[in-house]
């Protein structure tokens, strides 16, 4: 499952130390993973960092930028990216509005606004993320297969060959691959439960008795060592998702 990507940037030394705690703090209570990283100061090497992230928590004022204008650059790489302000410059609120804000947060800061605000743009991401998964596709066998992943079921290994069965909505197609390279390639919808199967989690009905039950019917097996991940995973997406 992919971890949400947060960029947070503070000048000012003390008040990014309560933000990253607070932040880092709510989301362990959450149980959400994130990737986070943490400047004083807006880098041009951010760049290619800032086209992937989910949030940016950011200070108004920071020393030699603006942090609108940053703002506006991380959107223009980024238009489904969220963004928080944090600032004790209130009057700047109204320019601020126009960059299509999640949150607009005054110093001090109050943790317990800051954790809703925070959830608030989770919310947010994940619709985004769900939008996205509506139109995600699966190539195979060098792009001649093209197929939309949300109607994919599973992907199972047939034995003692290099093929496998691409089950879906309507058909089953095989086609000669491996679980391994398909794992790699196919987004974070789904998850492998063994060796010789992936699952979209959409499709799951329950986890019980250490198999993972499709709403078709359909039971896998976990592999021993792949409970917990299959576990933890499928939570994550249910909370993701829904």
């Amino acid at each position: 499952m992919r971890s949400l990507k947060i960029y947070l940037c503070e000048d000012d030394d003390m008040q990014m130390k309560v933000n990253r705690l607070v932040l880092t703090e709510h989301l362990s209570r959450k149980n959400i993973k994130a990737e986070l990283i943490c400047h004083t100061e807006y880098h041009q090497e951010d760049e290619e960092f800032l086209k992937t992230i989910d949030l940016a928590i950011l200070d108004i004022d920071l020393d030699g930028n603006s942090g609108i204008e940053l703002a506006k650059k991380i959107r223009t790489l980024n238009s489904k990216s969220a963004v928080i302000f944090v600032t004790g410059h209130p009057e700047y609120s109204l320019e601020a509005s126009q960059v299509l804000l999640s949150g607009f947060l005054a110093k001090p800061l109050d943790p317990l606004v800051f954790e809703e605000i925070i959830d608030r743009a989770i919310v947010q991401i994940n619709g985004y993320r769900a939008s996205q998964m509506a139109c995600n596709t699966a190539s195979f066998q060098k792009g001649k297969i093209v197929i939309k992943e949300r109607c994919i079921i599973s992907i199972e290994k047939i034995p003692n060959t290099h093929e496998v069965n691409i089950i879906t909505r309507e058909e089953t197609l095989t086609v000669y691959d491996t679980i391994k390279d398909i794992d790699k390639r196919i987004s974070d919808v789904f998850i492998k439960v063994n060796a010789s199967v992936i699952v979209n989690m959409s499709y799951i009905k329950r986890i019980e008795c250490k198999q993972v039950v499709l709403r078709d019917g359909r039971t896998y097996n976990i592999a021993y060592r792949r409970i917990e991940a299959v576990e933890k995973g499928y939570k994550e997406f249910v909370r993701r998702m829904y």
